[in-house]
């Protein structure tokens, strides 16, 4: 599910909250795509967000599909969101049918240039005074990067959207002037040829878009539903008996209640998408993108060869071996472990990566191939003792994890970590070696591995991260 905001909108608006947790609720992974400037993010380039900007919309929902080629693609836009998302539906037709399943706008101004003689008509004047406080100040700090292009003190006399849409986006973006602006980017006329199910859904005591600027069912194509309940503000939709309830926007978006089925096809089999909803400026989609499948694949690899490697470097590296017990390795000043610690640690952290990725299925599937890669080459006691210390440590995690991980997700990995170590320690050197002598410095080693590779890891994650936002803002 793809969020788009509204004007100076961002995931942290309630709209896209309340979208966001019903999402959670129904297993689906949800995505906010924020604007330019917004969210939190100075955007450094001349270029920002207008109310069609169908090049963006190109790119994300292109990207989207490269990274997730098999999952279905949903897009619910709200005010300037909504008109921007009918605009490029409108004007790509089949070819954003190729992209996106279903699409639902939320209360789009749908006619710029009528709906700007409403916003400026009474009470409806402080929505106007409330953009214009923070459109005016990232205004005033692009003149001051690209005076050849805008003017500082133009700028600093704005005092209404118009004379913002005349003096900055217009310039900007290359059109004449605002009402050039608003003829062109009105996505009302372009209603006919949208060719994907849509659901066009506005209140008819909307204090920004107004009643007369809504189509008619012959200005709009086959595939499009319009919706026009008597109230609901703008983007508000209060609940009865709760007034003060977001619930409705998400649920309508949710619901299947239309001939058109919007948005998801009933019954939708959650178990087919991960209970993950991501809100923000990473992209997540449901089902698993290309690119995750190759780094589950890769985690199910090394998580295969850290046990037959955990085997044999227990009985042959360290800095003393005794005789009929392992060889052991120091972990703290006086404290002693079996060298196999170095790579349980890793395991451990491998495993957590794993089944993230792919599935607590395919780590035990893991556990079972590097089981029989060791007996190639270690004692069957030690195979055994390999086999039951990963299994029942798999069980703690679920038995002290999975009740905790809603309420308390820090400590839900602290204490299933702890447990799950004390746990595969104990039937480890129990099995392996018939004494538990060293379980004290088996614990401390392998929090000391964990820790270790979880900071590389998460290292390398956040240069990625890093990347992908210094990818995006360069554009």
């Amino acid at each position: 599910m793809v969020h788009i905001h509204g004007l100076e909108g961002s995931s942290n608006s309630h709209y896209a909250r309340a979208l966001m947790a019903r999402c959670g609720q129904e297993g689906v992974r949800g995505v906010v795509i924020h604007y330019r400037g917004c969210g939190g993010v100075t955007n450094k380039k001349l270029r920002a967000y207008n109310a069609a900007d169908a090049e963006e919309l190109d790119w994300e929902f292109a990207r989207l599909r490269e990274l997730y080629p098999e999952a279905p693609i949903y897009a619910m836009g709200v005010s300037l969101g909504a008109n921007n998302l009918l605009f490029w539906a409108g004007t790509r037709g089949e070819d954003a049918a190729k992209l996106v399943s279903g699409i639902a706008a939320v209360c789009s101004p749908l006619d710029l240039v009528g709906s700007s003689y409403v916003i400026r008509k009474g009470f409806s004047r402080i929505y106007d005074l409330n953009f214009i406080s923070t459109m005016k100040k990232k205004a005033l700090a692009k003149a001051k990067r690209f005076p050849d292009v805008l003017d500082v003190e133009k700028i600093k006399k704005i005092r209404w959207l118009w004379q913002f849409d005349d003096l900055f986006t217009a310039p900007v973006f290359g059109y004449k002037d605002y009402m050039d602006y608003w003829t062109k980017c009105s996505s009302k006329p372009h209603l006919g040829g949208i060719r994907l199910p849509t659901l066009v859904l506005n209140a008819k005591n909307d204090p920004i878009v107004g009643y007369e600027v809504l189509p008619k069912i012959d200005e709009v194509s086959k595939f499009v539903t319009l919706e026009y309940p008597a109230e609901g503000g703008h983007c508000g939709f209060p609940r009865k008996p709760n007034e003060g309830s977001l619930g409705f926007l998400p649920t309508r978006t949710f619901s299947a209640d239309t001939h058109l089925r919007f948005l998801f096809p009933r019954p939708l089999n959650v178990s087919n998408f991960p209970p993950v909803c991501a809100a923000g400026n990473g992209v997540e989609m449901p089902l698993r993108s290309t690119k995750d499948y190759s780094v589950g694949i890769l985690y199910f690899i090394l998580f295969i060869l850290t046990i037959p490697a955990m085997n044999w470097v227990v009985m042959n590296v360290g800095t003393v071996c005794t005789a009929d017990g392992p060889c052991l390795i120091p972990v703290w000043p006086g404290i002693m472990a079996p060298s196999g610690v170095l790579m349980a640690g890793v395991a451990l952290v491998l495993r957590d990566g794993l089944q993230a990725k792919l599935g607590v299925r395919w780590s035990l599937y893991a556990i079972i191939i590097g089981a029989a890669l060791s007996a190639l080459f270690s004692e069957p006691s030690l195979v055994l003792a390999s086999v039951m210390a990963f299994f029942f440590s798999e069980l703690a995690d679920l038995v002290v994890y999975t009740p905790m991980r809603k309420k308390w997700p820090a400590w839900a990995i602290m204490a299933s970590g702890l447990v799950g170590s004390m746990v595969d320690s104990a039937i480890f050197l129990s099995l392996a070696f018939g004494s538990i002598e060293f379980i004290f410095g088996q614990v401390l080693g392998k929090f000391w591995m964990s820790l270790a590779v979880a900071l590389l890891i998460g290292y390398l994650h956040s240069r990625r991260a890093k990347a992908v936002q210094d990818e995006i803002l360069s554009r």
